[in-house]
């Protein structure tokens, strides 16, 4: 079947992580950011990443409070906010079920002016998602 691997020479990692959608990278980034975890493996089952649904059209899965989603103004955003605000209450209500997942969530500009929109975009947004 496969080559066989003694475990003298297999890698060692310190955090091995499980799964390339959306919070499997995120977790990786982190890591790799924000620890002193020194050696990270991000193992995906599929042939690339986000191939399932954290792919275009599985839409993560998540649920979209208006935060992070750049390309909505402020009243949009808020629109949204309020109608995921009530999804969130049933999740709360209805702990347990395995449905709900808190996880955190991550907006990355790309280059000068995608930062700079970033950070004029949060400056609008942070007295209404603090």
């Amino acid at each position: 079947m496969g080559e066989e691997v003694s475990v003298t020479t297999m890698p060692q990692y310190d955090v091995i992580l499980g799964g390339g959608g959306i919070t499997g990278p995120a977790a990786f980034y982190a890591l790799a950011r924000y620890s002193d975890v020194r050696s990270v493996a991000l193992l995906e089952r599929r042939g690339g990443l986000a191939e399932v649904a954290s792919g275009h059209e599985g839409n993560a899965q998540s649920l979209h409070d208006g935060s992070i989603e750049t390309n909505f103004d402020l009243a949009k955003a808020l629109a949204v906010r309020d109608a995921a605000d009530l999804v969130a209450g049933f999740l709360d209500r209805h702990p347990g079920q395995g449905i709900s997942v808190p996880t955190h969530k991550m907006v990355i500009g790309v280059g000068r002016r995608e930062v700079a929109l970033l950070r004029a975009r949060y400056a609008a947004f942070v007295s209404y998602y603090p």
